[in-house]
C-alpha cells in the first residue's frame, strides 16, 4: 500500500503546527485563510485537505487546538506509514481494527479519525462487493491493454483467445464481459468466418466419407451372390467332393477380412489419438508464448515452494524425511467423511482446529485470492462469505494440505471476546498450557494430533530488516534451514514447555495479533504427533 501522498502531507503539516503554536487566535485565522487559498498547492491529499478543514473549524468557533496533542498525532500517523511501508493489506487491516476498536487510546484528537478514514478508503472497506469488483477489473484490463500492441492484429487475437479460454476465472464483473465483447467484434469476425468455412469443408467430408461405407456394402452384396451360385456349381461337381475343399476355402477368407479389420481399427485408433493431440500441442505451444499478455495477480504473503528430491542420491539419508511426502503427492485421497457434507456447501474449507478444553472450534478456510480478485477474502468473513469483522481461521492461498507443508501457519483475529485467536491469550500463562498441551487439527484429508512446543512474542519485521519471517516459512528443505526456525522459536518463546522440535517434524503455527509492543504477534507452535 503506497502512503507517499501522506507522508508528504504530514511533513507540511508538521511543520505548520509548529508555526500555528504560538499565534494568536486573530493571526491564525489570517493564516488559515492565507492556507484556503493555496491549499492545492499545500496539501497533496485528503489527509491534508482533513488537516485544513480542522483548522477552519476550530478558527470558525473560536477555540484553539491542543497543538501538543496534534503534533502527537501527525508523528503517530508517520510512525505507522513507516513501519507498513511496502505492507500486504492484511497487516494494515489488522491496524485499522486495532485503531477503530479504541481511537482515543492511540490519538488525542479527532484528527485521528481521518487517518483511519484514509485506511479504510484504500483499503475498500467502505464500498459494495460489486463496486470492488468493478475497480479489479478495471485495474486489469488497463494492464492487459498496456500490455497487447493492438495494432498488430496476431497478438490481438492471441489475447482474445486467451481471455475467452479462461472469462470466468479472470474477470469477475460485467466490465470484463462487455471487455471481452468489443474485442470478439473487432478481432473475431475474421476467425468466425474461417471457422465456418473449415466446418463446411468438415461436413463435406464427412459426407463423402459416409458413402464410402454403401458402396461396400453393395459390392459385398454382389460378391456373395456370384459367390453362392458358383459353390452350387462346384458342389454338384466331384460328386460332392468340394464340400470339404468350400470350408478350407470359408476359413481363409474370414481369417482375411478379420486381420484387415485389426489394422483398420489400429490405424483409426492412432489417427484419431494424433488428431486429438496435436490441437492440445498446438494450444500449449501458443499458452507458453503467450504469457506476458496475462496479467498476474500478486499473491500476498509467504514464499512457498514445494520439497525438492536431492539430486545427489548420497544426500538421501539426511533428506529421506523431507522426500515421504513426495511418495504421497502421487493421489489425493478422498475427503474424509465427516468432513465430505461441509465442504461440498463450502468448497473453500482447508481444515478444522480444535483445543479441547477451549471455546476453538472452528473450521479452517483457504480461499483462490486470485481467482476472487481479493486478498485475505476470510480475513473479514465468515465461512459462508458473509461480511463479519471478526472473520474466520485461515491460511494463505500458497498453503497446500496434500502433501501438507511441513509448516502451516494458521491466521485468526485476537477478538477481545476470545472468539476466533482471541483465546491463546491465555497461553501466556503456562499454567494453562499445563492444562491444554494438545491441538487437534485436520485437513479435509487426513486428521492429526499435534503437541504445543512453544509460545512465542514476535512482531511483523520491516521490509529491509534481517531476521526470520515465521508468516513466509513453509517448508524446509534441509537441516539449515530447519535449525533457523528452531533458534527463532527458542530466542522467542515465553517459557519451557518441555517439548523441542526434531528434524522432520510436521509443524502448525497459530498466529494472531498481540498487543504489548507494534505490530506484535502472538504464536503458539506444535508438532505433529499422532
Amino acid at each position: 500500500m503506497k502512503w507517499n501522498v501522506e507522508w508528504v502531507d504530514l511533513q507540511n503539516m508538521e511543520r505548520m503546527v509548529a508555526e500555528c503554536w504560538r499565534m494568536s487566535e486573530h493571526q491564525l485565522d489570517r493564516y488559515v485563510q492565507k492556507l484556503s487559498k493555496q491549499r492545492d498547492l499545500a496539501f497533496a491529499g485528503e489527509l491534508g485537505i482533513k488537516f485544513l478543514e480542522l483548522l477552519q473549524n476550530a478558527t470558525d468557533h473560536g477555540k484553539m487546538p491542543d497543538w501538543s496533542k496534534l503534533q502527537k498525532d501527525i508523528r503517530l500517523m508517520k510512525d505507522l506509514i513507516q513501519d507498513g511501508q511496502a505492507q500486504h493489506d492484511v497487516y494494515w487491516k489488522s491496524q485499522y481494527q486495532e485503531l477503530t476498536a479504541d481511537t482515543r487510546a492511540y490519538f488525542g484528537t479527532e484528527f485521528g479519525r481521518a487517518f483511519t478514514e484514509q485506511i479504510a478508503e484504500k483499503l475498500d472497506l467502505n464500498i459494495s462487493d460489486e463496486q470492488r469488483m468493478l475497480r479489479n477489473d478495471l485495474g486489469k484490463i488497463q494492464k492487459i491493454c498496456q500490455t497487447c500492441n493492438w495494432d498488430d492484429e496476431e497478438k490481438a487475437k492471441k489475447a482474445l483467445l486467451l481471455l475467452t479460454q479462461d472469462e470466468k476465472y479472470y474477470f469477475s464483473s460485467w466490465l470484463g464481459d462487455a471487455f471481452i465483447n468489443v474485442l470478439q467484434e473487432r478481432y473475431g469476425k475474421k476467425e468466425a468466418e474461417e471457422k465456418s468455412e473449415l466446418e463446411i469443408q468438415f461436413d463435406t467430408a464427412q459426407k463423402k466419407d459416409s458413402s464410402f461405407p454403401t458402396k461396400i456394402i453393395w459390392t459385398l452384396v454382389i460378391c456373395v451372390s456370384v459367390g453362392l451360385i458358383c459353390v452350387l456349381l462346384y458342389l454338384q461337381s466331384d460328386n460332392g467332393q468340394g464340400v470339404q475343399k468350400l470350408k478350407e476355402l470359408f476359413t481363409g477368407i474370414v481369417s482375411e477380412i478379420k486381420s484387415d479389420s485389426d489394422t483398420e481399427t489400429k490405424s483409426d485408433k492412432i489417427l484419431t489419438k494424433q488428431t486429438d493431440y496435436m490441437p492440445l500441442q498446438q494450444a500449449a505451444s501458443q499458452a507458453e508464448s503467450d504469457e506476458d499478455l496475462m496479467l498476474s495477480v500478486a499473491v500476498a504473503g509467504a514464499d512457498h515452494t514445494p520439497d525438492l528430491e536431492p539430486e545427489n542420491s548420497q544426500e538421501a539419508p539426511e533428506q529421506k524425511i523431507l522426500a515421504e511426502n513426495d511418495e504421497k503427492a502421487a493421489t489425493i485421497p478422498d475427503i474424509l467423511p465427516q468432513y465430505q457434507s461441509f465442504h461440498h456447501d463450502y468448497p473453500d474449507l482447508f481444515g478444522w482446529l480444535k483445543i479441547p478444553g477451549t471455546s476453538i472450534d472452528h473450521p479452517v478456510m483457504q480461499s483462490d485470492d486470485e481467482q476472487r480478485g481479493e486478498k485475505y477474502y476470510y480475513l473479514h468473513r465468515d465461512y459462508t462469505g458473509k461480511q463479519k469483522e471478526a472473520g474466520s481461521l485461515f491460511v494463505e492461498s500458497s498453503s497446500s494440505q496434500f502433501p501438507q507443508d511441513k509448516n502451516t501457519v494458521i491466521y485468526g483475529h485476537n477478538m477481545s471476546n476470545g472468539h476466533n485467536f482471541g483465546m491463546l491469550e491465555k497461553y501466556k500463562d503456562s499454567g494453562f498450557f499445563k492444562e491444554h498441551p494438545v491441538i487437534q487439527y485436520d485437513t479435509i484429508y487426513e486428521t492429526g494430533t499435534y503437541q504445543i512446543v512453544a509460545v512465542l512474542i514476535t512482531r511483523i519485521l520491516y521490509q529491509d530488516e534481517e531476521g526470520f519471517r515465521y508468516y513466509r516459512f513453509y517448508n524446509y528443505h534441509s537441516r539449515e534451514e530447519f535449525l533457523e526456525c528452531a533458534e527463532f522459536i527458542n530466542n522467542n518463546r515465553l517459557y519451557d514447555t518441555g517439548e523441542d522440535l526434531q528434524y522432520g517434524d510436521q509443524m502448525i503455527m497459530l498466529s494472531t495479533c498481540e498487543y504489548s509492543r507494534q505490530n506484535g504477534r502472538l504464536v503458539v507452535v506444535a508438532k505433529k504427533i499422532g
